[in-house]
């Protein structure tokens, strides 16, 4: 399997396109989070609020 192939993910029809636009910034967001090990109640600065900023500070 290449790296493209583990880049194409199959949405549920259920899934309208708002919410599937979301996914990519959201993964990093997360991906952001989780590298920075932070937990409920850590205090941190976060420095550009586009997408994923706002994403990662919405996220717990």
């Amino acid at each position: 399997m290449g790296s493209r192939e583990r880049q194409i993910h199959i949405l549920p029809k259920t899934m309208s396109p708002q919410e599937a636009v979301c996914l990519d910034p959201a993964y990093f967001a997360l991906a952001a989070v989780r590298d920075a090990n932070v937990r409920i109640g850590t205090k941190v600065a976060i420095f550009g609020l586009g997408a994923i900023g706002l994403m990662a500070v919405q996220m717990e």
